[in-house]
């Protein structure tokens, strides 16, 4: 059944209607708790960017920033990209409210406009599958996945803010195979366009704070079953031996030994297990690929992701490799660094088993645009439910912790 935006917004038909009937509503957009996640991430690589949100009602600050919309609280039809509430159109005329030498606003309805303002922000850059009317909740944005965010260096969000927020939405749709494996980009996106959005609002009085932060990791946490070399259920087959001793009633004795074959089920591994646990991605030393999004084009494929440098020592030759292409890192890869990266290869390229390599060597090399230090970061549990950036706090320093132990705390629920 196909339900359509009611004649009058005001009466909410379609709430009134399935709260009667009882049915469930699925979520669409981004939901509540990631849009709170977003905007806290997003103060969390950018301690600037939080000094420009009001403390006075903070808690009305996120209220707004979850539910916006009093007839449309799931997000279901104001996300989408056409109609009386684009996102990007509505974050533009909130933002010209807040601004407004002719507007005085009071700290209460300042919470509330800079709430919505946010949120519409988060809206304007969701993936293109929740930008349409009515869109399907997104499954699974977070579980099986290693996030890396940090504050980028991008051209600031210019007027009109709408034309900009478009711009940036238009890179969330550049992966076109295999576009989960591509979330992990999509939310470091969505953060700093958040944090972008948030320089544009007045600075609080006395504001100093730097446009950075240490990297930070939400490390895949999730017992997925992969998590080592599995093995399939088998019949084991086997032997056993008895020895019987027999009596006479001549008083002596003699030995009766049988032997048999027999057969053991045997019911595998799934992986997992203390024997077979797979590192994570801040226990692997050296070169990872850390992040890959890609996309197929006429007589090409073109990768964008994140290499990753877990080690003490700089590395070289850092490349990937797909059958008889390859693709190389120029110069020397810095310790504890990350390095965004593009590369080109032919129409086939997804058909084949893609490779990362790199040698560890001694270096006086010092980390330096474009790559981003990562020797102390802000580390953090995924359990594959939306992250409370909270529990974050103290930055890890991977060049001396132990890799063993480098995440060691359980998210908070």
């Amino acid at each position: 059944m196909n339900i359509r935006r009611p004649a009058f917004p005001h009466l909410g038909l379609c709430v009134v209607v399935l709260s009667f009937f009882g049915i469930a509503r699925p979520l669409a957009a981004w939901d509540r708790d990631v849009h709170l996640a977003l905007v806290k991430a997003a103060m969390g690589i950018s301690p600037a960017a939080e000094e420009h949100l009001p403390l006075e009602f903070r808690d009305v600050l996120y209220k707004e920033l979850t539910d916006p919309d009093y007839i449309d609280k799931e997000c279901r039809y104001h996300c989408a990209d056409t109609g009386a509430k684009e996102p990007a159109l509505v974050a533009e005329q909130l933002l010209a409210q807040i601004v407004s030498p002719k507007t005085v606003l009071k700290p209460y309805p300042r919470a509330q406009l800079v709430g919505r303002y946010l949120h519409y922000v988060a809206d304007a850059v969701a993936p293109a599958s929740l930008r349409r009317e009515n869109a399907p909740k997104l499954l699974n944005f977070f579980a099986n996945k290693d996030f890396i965010f940090f504050r980028e260096k991008r051209a600031p969000l210019a007027a009109p803010l709408s034309a900009s927020l478009r711009k940036r939405a238009e890179e969330m749709v550049w992966a076109n195979a295999n576009a989960e494996a591509a979330y992990t980009a999509m939310f470091r996106l969505a953060v700093n366009t958040l944090a972008d959005a948030m320089l544009l609002l007045p600075a609080r009085e006395g504001a100093s704070a730097p446009d950075q932060s240490p990297v930070w990791f939400l490390v895949n946490r999730m017992d997925n079953g992969g998590a080592g070399k599995a093995t399939e259920g088998h019949y084991e087959k086997g032997s056993t031996t008895e020895t019987t001793t027999y009596h006479s009633y001549h008083g002596y004795s003699y030995d009766v030994t049988s032997t048999w074959t027999t057969w053991n089920w045997d019911p595998g591994s799934k992986g997992g297990g203390e024997s077979f646990r797979k590192l994570n991605m801040l226990e692997r030393l050296g070169v990872q690929l850390a992040e890959l999004s890609t996309r197929q084009e006429t007589g090409r494929v073109v990768l964008r992701g994140l290499l990753f440098n877990n080690a003490d020592l700089c590395a070289e030759g850092v490349g990937l490799k797909a059958g008889n292409w390859s693709w190389s890192l120029p110069g020397l890869m810095p310790p504890h660094s990350i390095r965004y990266f593009e590369a080109e290869g032919p129409a086939d390229l997804l058909s084949r088993r893609l490779t990362n390599g790199g040698k560890a060597t001694q270096c006086q090399e010092k980390v330096a645009p474009p790559y981003v230090s990562a020797s102390r970061s802000l580390v953090l549990g995924n359990t594959g439910s939306t992250p409370n950036f909270d529990y974050a706090t103290t930055p890890v320093d991977l060049s001396t912790k132990p890799k063993s132990s480098t995440v060691n705390a359980k998210q908070g629920d």
